[in-house]
């Protein structure tokens, strides 16, 4: 029986835990502190090609994909 309460205990303990945890993060959004407007963010255009990028991934991609089919047991 002790351990049955205690088991209760612990759960009363974590439910009380979390109902605090939701009303604090509501009265913090009710204060505005978590709802705060973003600031403006300007679009930086850059000039730079990715071809580099895309061929290294491509290689991989397909180096990754032939070791699989290679590995792989054929009967």
């Amino acid at each position: 029986m002790q351990r049955t309460s205690k088991l209760f205990r612990n759960i009363g303990a974590l439910l009380l835990f979390a109902v605090l945890m939701v009303l604090s993060v509501d009265v913090f959004a009710a204060d505005g502190l978590l709802a705060q407007a973003p600031a403006p963010v300007s679009n930086v255009v850059s000039g730079r090609s990715f071809t580099v990028e895309i061929g290294i991934v491509v290689i991989m991609f397909c180096g990754a994909l032939f070791a699989v089919c290679r590995s792989s047991n054929r009967t």
